[in-house]
């Protein structure tokens, strides 16, 4: 999905909102029929929780009323991608032949 919280599921064939409560619990809200739904419920699940609680959690931010997406690395680009990569070069070059 492209908000935190929201994920689609294959059974029921609707987006479910969930997040992790303060016992690291993982609490649905609910199912709904568009990403969009499920992120505000998300919101306003989290935005019921204690403040202590609430700065520990990913909220999805809304700008002018929008949700903004989450941004997303591309696969193969993570941090560690090209130290790996490089590790993995050096090895076979210094394996005997």
């Amino acid at each position: 999905s492209k908000f935190w919280g929201v994920s689609w599921d294959k059974t029921r064939r609707r987006w479910q909102a969930h997040y992790t409560d303060a016992n690291g619990k993982l609490r649905t809200v609910g199912l709904f029929d568009t990403q969009e739904q499920a992120a505000h419920a998300v919101n306003a699940a989290i935005r019921a929780l204690p403040q202590h609680v609430q700065r520990r959690r990913n909220i999805n931010p809304v700008v002018d009323g929008q949700l903004v997406p989450k941004k997303r690395k591309a696969k193969g680009h993570a941090p560690d991608y090209a130290t790996r990569k490089r590790r993995r070069d050096e090895r076979a070059a210094a394996a005997p032949s």
